[in-house]
């Protein structure tokens, strides 16, 4: 993650059979703006930045599918030495709803 990055937003989306992540980098980050935390989601787009095999069939209802993300998106920004804890600000969630902090 480059230096100028301060937030990382996961993204979650519904593929054919299960849901799946998108990662995006910003330089600035709103706590306020609950619905697009990452002010400029394209200040930053890994090269791999999908991970389409979640495991987490579409047939999970999305709030539980919300809630299993975001708790593995916080024991990953536990660790030392993970990108996700080295970022001022994370927040996940669907593209076109709130977002929750990690």
């Amino acid at each position: 993650m480059p230096q100028k990055c301060t937030a990382i937003y996961i993204g979650i989306f519904e593929q054919e059979s299960e849901y799946g992540l998108h990662f995006l980098g910003s330089t600035e980050f709103d706590a306020d703006h609950d619905d697009w935390a990452c002010e400029k989601p394209g200040d930053y787009i890994p090269r791999n930045r999908y991970l389409l095999d979640t495991g987490i069939p579409t047939t999970t209802d999305w709030q539980e599918t919300l809630s299993l993300i975001a708790a593995a998106m916080r024991r990953v920004s536990s660790t030392s030495a993970s990108v996700l804890s080295d970022a001022g600000d994370v927040a996940v969630g669907f593209d076109d709803g709130d977002l929750e902090r990690i």
